[in-house]
């Protein structure tokens, strides 16, 4: 392991420029994998790219990008998810709001894959509750709140 850490660090240079995140990859295997998926990406038509991004079987809630650019930029995050170790998997399903417990690779990435460009969840508006006291200062809604005499009315001494 501290050999390949060390062959990494060699090649950081090259490596950054082909866009490869050294310092999320685990192994040496992992980096040049996605170097080469990424370069195999890259050189695809629009209409292959098109073809491998409806492969990844996303939701019918989310939308195709129509622009080459887009599409490239989400199957090259694709690429990068399937050659992260657990725990950078952990970490990005965490920074986009995605469950992350679990301890296989292929369900994190899965995860990713239809949660990362899902449109976000309508947010669930709370039914209007009747409050228990009414608007008189935090006092109990009474005859006062009703527009008849005053709350105390009624009780010894209050007239």
């Amino acid at each position: 392991e501290a050999v390949e850490r060390l062959v990494l660090l060699m090649c950081a240079d090259t490596w950054s420029r082909k866009g490869v995140p050294l310092k999320r990859m685990a192994t040496i295997q992992s980096a040049a994998s996605y170097a080469r998926e990424s370069e195999r990406l890259s050189v695809l038509t629009d209409s292959e790219l098109r073809a491998e991004y409806l492969a990844l079987s996303l939701p019918a809630s989310v939308s195709t990008p129509e622009k080459r650019a887009e599409l490239l930029t989400r199957l090259k995050q694709v690429a990068l998810w399937r050659e992260l170790p657990l725990y950078e998997l952990r970490k990005e399903c965490q920074e986009r709001r995605l469950p992350a417990a679990a301890d296989d690779q292929g369900e994190l990435v899965d995860r990713l894959i239809k949660g990362a460009w899902a449109p976000p969840a309508a947010k669930k508006e709370k039914p209007k509750e009747t409050p228990i006291f009414g608007s008189a200062g935090g006092r109990p809604a009474g005859p006062q709140a009703q527009g008849n005499k005053s709350y105390w009315s009624g009780f010894p001494g209050a007239d």
